[in-house]
This record gives C-alpha cells, sequence and structure tokens, in this order.
C-alpha cells in the first residue's frame, strides 16, 4: 500500500502568556490586534492562578518577522510581563 500523503514544515515560534489582571472585554480585543501584529494563531484558555484568581493562558502561533510586534501587544494591550518563546516546527498537510 503505497502512501501519497506529502507533508510539510515551517518554522515557527510558539508564545505563551499568563494574564490574570484583563477583562474578557480586553481578551476578546486582544485577538484583534495579535492578528494584526502579524499573529497565525492565536488560542486563550481559562485558568485559576494562585490565590484562586481567574486568569487567561494565551497561545500565539507566529513567525520571527512578527515576534516584536506581537510582543509589543502583549506588553502594551494585554499587560503581561513575562512570557515563553518556544522555537518549533508547524507541520501540516494538503488540504
Amino acid at each position: 500500500m503505497e502512501n501519497n500523503i506529502r507533508k510539510y514544515s515551517k518554522p515557527r515560534i510558539l508564545i505563551i502568556a499568563m494574564c490574570d489582571n484583563i477583562t474578557g472585554e480586553v481578551v476578546g480585543e486582544s485577538f484583534d490586534r495579535l492578528y494584526e501584529a502579524g499573529a497565525k494563531n492565536v488560542q486563550v484558555m481559562n485558568t485559576v492562578t494562585k490565590k484562586n484568581r481567574p486568569g487567561y493562558l494565551y497561545t500565539i502561533d507566529c513567525d520571527e518577522a512578527s515576534l516584536d510586534s506581537i510582543e509589543n501587544v502583549l506588553i502594551t494591550e494585554i499587560g503581561t510581563t513575562g512570557w515563553h518563546r518556544i522555537h518549533s516546527e508547524h507541520c501540516y498537510t494538503d488540504v
């Protein structure tokens, strides 16, 4: 049996940022700002942080060229003071 699936990959960066001091409205608006800054994909998950405070965990997929713009949005619009950068490889197939 022959496998005709073509696989591709490209370098990407995953940014993981935690924020526990913003409202749901700011979270919603941040999607537009992050995509305008060059994010390829943005996901936000609700979390519970220390002292049982509600928080949001951002996972942002981007390329090297948009990294500075996205980090600027994290600082100025979302208000986070720290994040993780994970260099990764985005793997995909033909649709």
